[in-house]
C-alpha cells in the first residue's frame, strides 16, 4: 500500500486482521506521515457479523459505512451477546 497524499482521506479502512493494520500504521510512519495521519487507517473493514464470503464481507462493509454516515455507535466483536 502506498499513500502519497494521505491528507486527502479522512477515514481509511483495510481488509485483513487487526495485527496487519497495526503493522501498516507503523509502515506509514516510515513514509513521512505523522501519527495523526497514520491513525486515520482503521481495520479490519466492516461490522462484525461473522462474515466469511466476499458477499458477506461486502454487506458488513456497507453496514459500517451506513453506521459511520449516520453516526451510529456499533459494538465491537464480543462486546455483546449473540442470540442462538
Amino acid at each position: 500500500m502506498h499513500i502519497r497524499h494521505a491528507n486527502v482521506s479522512i477515514y481509511v479502512k483495510t481488509l485483513g486482521i487487526r495485527k496487519n493494520t497495526q503493522k501498516r500504521k507503523e509502515r506509514l510512519l516510515e513514509f513521512e506521515l505523522n501519527q495523526e495521519q497514520a491513525d486515520r487507517l482503521h481495520g479490519p473493514v466492516g461490522l462484525y457479523i461473522g462474515a466469511l464470503t466476499p458477499s458477506e464481507i461486502a454487506v458488513s462493509s456497507l453496514a459500517e459505512v451506513m453506521a459511520i454516515k449516520y453516526s451510529i455507535s456499533v459494538p465491537k466483536k464480543n462486546s455483546f451477546f449473540w442470540f442462538a
